[in-house]
């Protein structure tokens, strides 16, 4: 009995991002949370898009952007809170450095806003 080998098929190359060819819009343009490529990108695919097989989930997602979600907080929203990072955070100035370096990415890159002078809210 001969064996029949198949030639290995050399691995596939990573696909080259914001996949241009094939999807409505960049995934950057996701991560703005921006209403009109959100709807974009859903609603690509026609009868099988997200948005036909999930409308409700769709329109939850879409109300999300526009308006924000609810994250189940019940306690007293009248009182102003500070948070600190946990102490392992601020126990190592590498860390720390390293923080502030992600942090100070995502605001050159308009991710995030800040460092700023006074509270947001208060």
């Amino acid at each position: 009995m001969d064996m029949v080998t198949r030639p290995v098929s050399p691995m596939r190359p990573d696909p080259k991002p914001p996949f241009s060819d094939i999807y409505p819009t960049t995934v950057a343009e996701l991560t703005k949370m921006r209403l009109a490529p959100w709807r974009k990108w859903l609603e690509w695919g026609g009868s099988q898009s997200y948005a036909r097989l999930f409308p409700d989930r769709v329109k939850e997602i879409l109300e999300g952007i526009e308006h924000g979600v609810n994250v189940g907080y019940l306690g007293d929203r009248t009182r102003d809170r500070e948070c600190r990072n946990l102490r392992s955070a601020e126990e190592s100035d590498e860390v720390m450095r390293k923080v502030d370096a992600v942090i100070g990415k995502d605001v050159a890159d308009k991710k995030k806003a800040g460092p700023f002078e006074q509270e947001a809210y208060g």
